[in-house]
């Protein structure tokens, strides 16, 4: 598993890989995983050429993707679509469509995929994506409830689902589908951080605060829910000068020490520290703000 170290007793190997398609693919994979993926493609294709496989086929395809080759990767596709169907083949031409603008096409492939394995959680969050990003949000929904009859545990599904709820303004749906994913997986953080979202935005902001403080100590490194804790802390915290308001300026704090690009989070404690009565500090995080977006015009106001 240490492909940076293999590299080089790969390449001192290269006499050897005509007769050795074993060690072409090794040193193939390890490029590709150490990010190489230019030199990565002509050893795939070597392999393509001199032992072919559909697996082999759909590497090389995947790799033609990543490297932006996207007519050359469908070309590759092709018999894995025609002749085995191949499931994985069928979502990455899918992707692959998707990413040319060819809708219609990118659908009728995952729409084969979902049918040809529909216990493949990924084929059915694809489209749902698909769904969100064309605003189909009700054949989303149609497709992951479907999803959801064969696999009622897929806590991946009822996010996904939530999401597409949220978009029709049903949002005691949303909510029972984002708590049911945290209830399948509650390492799911984002599930339960969109339940303290939705209460917010539902003027519960008692149950929201709680949420995100349990959250905030179950998952302490965690940037966007140390932000979340902050905004709804700081709602609160607008005429106050006390714990609340130093409770929201440790948590914004917290966020931009996990993530100094977090630019929400640094005009949020430029806020913070205007209220606390501390200039030059708010000051400061307005300055690493406006580093990066010179036209952010909540820095700029602070």
């Amino acid at each position: 598993g240490k492909c940076s170290a293999a590299l080089s007793h790969y390449e001192a190997s290269k006499q050897l890989f005509p007769g050795r398609p074993d060690l072409l693919q090794g040193y193939g994979a390890c490029l590709a995983e150490t990010g190489d993926l230019k030199l990565a493609l002509p050893a795939y294709q070597q392999l393509l050429t001199s032992n072919p496989s559909e697996t082999i086929r759909y590497d090389v395809a995947l790799l033609q993707w990543k490297t932006h080759a996207q007519d050359d990767a469908l070309a590759t596709l092709a018999p894995l679509l025609s002749e085995a169907r191949q499931v994985p083949a069928l979502a990455l031409a899918s992707k692959i469509h998707e990413e040319k603008g060819e809708t219609p096409q990118a659908v009728a492939l995952l729409r084969e995929a979902i049918v040809r394995s529909p216990d493949d959680v990924d084929n059915y969050l694809d489209f749902a994506a698909i769904a969100f990003t064309h605003k189909s949000f009700d054949v989303g929904i149609d497709v992951l409830d479907a999803g959801l009859k064969r696999l009622p545990n897929a806590a991946a599904l009822y996010v996904a689902r939530g999401v597409l709820e949220v978009q029709f303004s049903r949002n005691e749906a949303a909510i029972a589908d984002f708590e049911q994913a945290h209830r399948l997986d509650p390492k799911l953080s984002f599930a339960v951080d969109a339940v303290g979202i939705m209460k917010s935005q539902q003027h519960q902001s008692a149950e929201s605060l709680a949420i995100f403080q349990a959250q905030a100590k179950q998952y302490q490194d965690d940037p966007l829910l140390q932000y979340l804790l902050a905004e709804q802390l700081s709602e609160g915290a607008a005429d106050d000068t006390g714990t609340r308001l130093a409770d929201a300026i440790a948590a914004a704090k917290r966020a931009v020490t996990l993530d100094p690009r977090y630019q929400a989070a640094h005009d949020l404690l430029a806020l913070l520290y205007v209220r606390s009565k501390q200039p030059e500090l708010a000051i400061q995080q307005a300055e690493m703000s406006l580093a990066l977006d010179p036209n952010d015009q909540d820095a700029l106001y602070q």
